[in-house]
């Protein structure tokens, strides 16, 4: 057998070495090309999504920043951009929340030191009743910020939530010295004689809770979520003081002006107001809480419902109960319509059912109590209702076969 000579030998690895480079070097320009494009892409998306971001047109945004983060997960504007638009996509759906909380999540892994998706964590938390997060999101911030005075008030709101008052009080005692000790009052800082006020009322010592109700009034006299739970107080327990039942049903309307010349842009304490107002037979003013309430802007309403839905729940609740005390349940029944028109969802139109077949009971609309009360009981067994639900439906059937037995 003839073998090539070791001068033929060394040209055929030459070539072989050239064909390798060859084929390696299309490999590194096809993957740098790939690159490239991958890049060319991702950098289009993102562009796409801060365009549609910035028009407020939160479901193109969503889209385009999401296919961005497809590939480049660690994207930490993005990822802010997108949870901060999922919030506000409409229809809002359950799992937008959870979406945007992981964003928010992942934002604060890749950077601890990003303050405000701490603080829309803490909102959205606070939102959906997640004490667990927001006690987790409170103790990752107090880590990073140990000096914030606003984490520490998370952590203990949680804690109170999580069924652990004296870990609360542990942390709130030193916190309300060293608040008391600084010359500059900041209203927000009120929250935490609130916060004790609510531990002693969880062991009975009502006077107590007061006491520190008062303590929050001294130190911010313009908190308006100090001077409506003072009311609310007063209304809870007019007899519990050294003074007199109309006593205190008058320091209840003192607190209760104050709060209003003050005014707020918060509807949740307009309502709270409101319902005050209602209990003391005072209906005009109730509806004037109703009509502040109803003026606020978007961004008044966004920045305390995630859910824009929570927002018309909320405003028919308070105005249909103030259309039934002011004896006019046909008032009461046309709001019920048009919220009826206003939820498509079945999860919201269930926390509103019982109050709307009260509604049209009230106004003699009984076949369409007959309906509302089909639609209930059909959702409260498909979502397997708990104990309390089957006692709000049980009421609601009572209510109903009553009305429909005098017929």
């Amino acid at each position: 057998m003839h073998y090539p000579d070791e001068q033929t030998r060394a040209k055929i690895k030459l070539l072989f070495l050239g064909l390798v480079l060859v084929v390696a070097l299309a490999g590194s320009l096809l993957t740098v090309r790939q690159e490239r494009r991958r890049e060319a892409l991702l950098q289009r998306a993102f562009c796409a999504g801060q365009a549609a971001y910035a028009v407020k047109d939160w479901s193109t945004a969503c889209k385009h920043l999401q296919e961005c983060l497809h590939q480049n997960p660690d994207n930490v504007e993005a990822l802010k951009k997108f949870a901060h638009a999922r919030l506000r996509m409409r229809p809002s759906e359950p799992v937008a929340i959870y979406q945007a909380g992981a964003a928010y999540r992942q934002v604060i892994e890749l950077d601890p030191h990003d303050e405000s998706s701490y603080r829309e964590l803490a909102r959205l938390y606070r939102a959906i009743h997640d004490f667990d997060g927001l006690a987790y999101i409170a103790r990752r911030h107090i880590e990073h910020y140990p000096d914030d005075r606003e984490s520490p008030l998370w952590l203990a709101e949680a804690l109170i939530f999580q069924d652990k008052p004296q870990a609360a009080q542990t942390l709130l005692e030193p916190y309300i010295d060293e608040v008391e000790a600084q010359a500059d009052k900041h209203e927000e800082y009120a929250h935490a004689y609130l916060l004790m006020s609510r531990i002693a009322g969880r062991d009975e010592a009502r006077l107590q809770a007061l006491e520190w109700i008062s303590r929050a009034i001294d130190y911010a006299p313009k908190s308006v979520e100090a001077l409506v739970q003072r009311a609310q107080f007063y209304i809870d327990n007019p007899k519990l003081s050294e003074m007199d039942q109309t006593q205190t049903l008058d320091r209840a309307r003192q607190d209760l002006e104050a709060a209003d010349a003050l005014g707020t842009n918060n509807p949740q304490l307009r309502f709270s107001l409101g319902k005050i107002w209602m209990s003391l037979d005072e209906f005009d003013r109730a509806e004037a809480e109703l009509q502040a309430a109803a003026r606020l802007g978007p961004d008044d309403l966004e920045a305390h419902y995630l859910d824009l839905k929570d927002w018309h729940i909320s405003r028919y609740f308070f105005a249909s109960e103030l259309a039934l005390r002011r004896g006019d349940p046909s008032e009461a029944a046309s709001l019920a319509d048009e919220t009826l028109d206003q939820l498509d969802r079945a999860g919201h139109r269930m926390r509103v059912l019982p109050s709307i077949i009260n509604a049209y009971v009230a106004a003699g609309r009984i076949p369409d109590a007959r309906q509302r009360l089909d639609e209930y009981e059909e959702a409260v067994h498909r979502h397997h209702g708990t104990r309390l639900l089957g006692a709000t439906l049980a009421q609601a059937q009572n209510q109903v076969a009553q009305a429909e037995a005098t017929l």
